[in-house]
């Protein structure tokens, strides 16, 4: 193959390359937000669920306790602790969510990071490639 031809070849396979490597940059910064979304949603629903859980167990305590004749201080200490066990999980989910969403997040633009350093990479090939072709067509071969 002649070196026109090969340098033309390969400028047009570098820049398919560089293309690819672009669009699968934006792709994963997309499905990662998509990631981090769907765990903020999943986070806030086990929350949800997770207090409906509490408010029953909340409400079994009370009521186990008025059925008893136990009253007074130490009940209320014992919702209070209750309470407060129920809220700091719902706060540690929170926590946990965020941390998830975030992980996603880190990952998409780890991924879109490498996939444009692909993309620069193919460029630079471009650049040598398209060089190379100019070079070609400025001095032709010699015929003999």
């Amino acid at each position: 193959m002649a070196p026109v031809a090969v340098a033309v070849a390969g400028l047009f396979i570098s820049a398919a390359g560089a293309i690819q490597q672009y669009k699968a940059g934006k792709d994963a910064k997309k499905i990662a937000a998509q990631n981090a979304a769907a765990s903020q949603q999943a986070t806030e629903e086990l929350k949800r669920k997770t207090a409906k859980e509490q408010k029953y167990t909340e409400s079994l305590a009370r009521a186990r306790a008025a059925a008893s004749g136990v009253g007074g201080g130490t009940t209320d200490i014992y919702m209070a602790a209750l309470e407060k066990s129920g809220r700091d999980e719902l706060d540690w989910m929170s926590v946990v969510g965020a941390s998830e969403a975030n992980a996603a997040k880190a990952a998409g633009v780890g991924a879109q990071n490498q996939a444009m350093s692909g993309f620069w990479g193919s460029m630079g090939n471009v650049a040598q490639y398209g060089g190379q072709a100019y070079q070609s067509f400025q001095s032709p071969p010699a015929t003999t």
